[in-house]
């Protein structure tokens, strides 16, 4: 059984640069998911299986250049 999801990924970030070789990095990612489906037993019981998630990241970090 498959249930159809729908997904919506968002995301914003700002990196500074501390040196040539160095930068400082803070990035913000939303990601939503759904989606339904009802399913109808051969003894004539339903039920809906129902997804909604919403996944917030925030990420801090440093970059190196070589």
């Amino acid at each position: 059984m498959e249930i159809g999801v729908a997904a919506l990924n968002l995301g914003a970030g700002v990196k500074c640069l501390l040196s040539d070789s160095v930068a400082f990095r803070v990035e913000y990612r939303l990601a939503k998911y759904w989606g339904k489906r009802t399913v109808t037993y051969p003894w004539g019981e339903t039920f809906t299986y129902e997804l909604n998630r919403i996944d917030n990241n925030i990420m801090i970090g440093m970059s190196l250049f070589f």
